[in-house]
């Protein structure tokens, strides 16, 4: 009896456990997403700050150059796994998405923010054109970003979602605004 009991007891321990471990894996498309976005934003960010009057054009362009297309690569895988990915089914996985979604969103305005305070070096650099052109295109791929995690999640949290999508796309048409 105690050797029934116990496999019962395993059995409904396995059966509690796995769901779990499937739900974390329901949202890991996204969240690998929003950790390759962050990482990519933090990159550039380290860059930008490095780049002062006395920076030759040719290293503020490079910098620029490199860090921009790292941010729309990052951005173009995550959006590709996302729209490859199942579902989200778990409720309590999709409603742990927002603080992650928030702080890619502050560190997309903290970039921006740095990105406009630069805007005299850059244009002296002959790179205003190019950053905007650039910006467009990531702006572009955080609305697909954004739809892409939205579509995926449970009908309850899409709202959400959009909102914060919106909120990304707002802070790098602030960006674009700031080049125009």
């Amino acid at each position: 009896m105690r050797v029934a009991a116990l496999l019962s007891l395993a059995v409904f321990g396995l059966a509690t456990a796995l769901p779990r471990e499937q739900a974390t894996l329901d949202v890991k498309p996204i969240t690998d997403g929003f950790a390759a976005i962050s990482s990519a934003l933090a990159k550039f960010s380290t860059d930008l700050q490095g780049v002062t009057d006395a920076s030759p054009a040719a290293a503020t362009t490079s910098k620029l150059t490199a860090g921009s297309a790292a941010i729309l690569a990052a951005m173009n895988d995550s959006i590709s796994k996302v729209k490859a990915m199942s579902p989200v089914t778990n409720l309590m996985e999709a409603l742990n998405l927002p603080p992650a979604a928030k702080t890619l969103v502050e560190k997309s305005k903290e970039v921006i923010g740095l990105l406009k305070a630069k805007k005299d070096i850059i244009a002296k650099a002959g790179q205003k054109a190019e950053t905007l052109k650039q910006l467009t295109a990531q702006k572009d791929a955080a609305q697909a970003f954004g739809d892409a995690v939205a579509s995926k999640l449970p009908s309850a949290v899409q709202s959400i979602a959009k909102q914060q999508g919106k909120q990304a796309v707002d802070a790098i048409q602030d960006g674009i605004s700031a080049f125009v």
